[in-house]
């Protein structure tokens, strides 16, 4: 439905939330959420919404223009395995959850370090998205960074302290850029970056 002449206008009812409760606290939030909502015709109707908050993310994808290679890592991912995905392994972006006292960017840098092993200088905004907006409130930054050689610290992997036992993948862009179109990227993350980078520089790809 759409509001007055313009159709590129989405109807949007009021919506207010009306009851709250948790019914998980611990690394994720889930909470069952009332909410009241205005109808066009001026009824109002209470929706039930179970509702999972654990924060903000970001997402980068690292590419050398030099080498013509991009970083991605690999690691389980326990939803993908009771999906029955194979043994539940994922490749994807470096990525990962804001800390509190970080801003977005410096999340995205610090996960560079413990995932790719890279520190890197400069980082290219590509836009901030609903993982799930369905029922997750997650929003993830996603960004596109240019590494070098020259930029490798360590050899990444993650953080042991937080379980993290990922590989590190570094692929040519021929071989990413069929992934993406192949379907073989299972990430939405990754595939809107993967995207970005070949709309931003399509010479990577010539």
């Amino acid at each position: 439905m759409t509001t007055g002449n313009d159709p590129t206008t989405p109807s949007r009812p009021r919506a207010r939330v009306v009851g709250r409760r948790r019914l998980v606290d611990r690394f994720i939030k889930l909470d069952v959420v009332d909410v009241e909502v205005t109808l066009p015709d001026g009824s109002t109707k209470v929706l039930e919404r179970d509702i999972h908050d654990h924060g903000k993310a970001v997402a980068i994808l690292p590419f050398d223009r030099r080498a013509g290679t991009v970083i991605l890592v690999s690691q389980l991912r326990v939803p993908v395995l009771l999906a029955g995905e194979g043994d539940g392994t994922l490749v994807e972006v470096p990525a990962g959850l804001i800390d509190a006292g970080e801003t977005a960017a410096e999340t995205a840098l610090r996960e560079l370090r413990e995932e790719a092993g890279i520190e890197v200088r400069d980082l290219e905004w590509v836009g901030d998205v609903y993982a799930s907006p369905g029922s997750v409130t997650e929003t993830v930054a996603l960004y596109l960074a240019a590494y070098s050689g020259e930029d490798r610290v360590s050899v990444g992997g993650g953080l042991a302290s937080e379980d993290e036992d990922i590989e590190v993948l570094e692929w040519p862009l021929a071989r990413f850029s069929e992934a993406l179109d192949t379907g073989a990227i299972r990430c939405a993350k990754t595939m809107a970056l993967g995207f970005a980078l070949r709309l931003r520089y399509p010479d990577l790809f010539a």
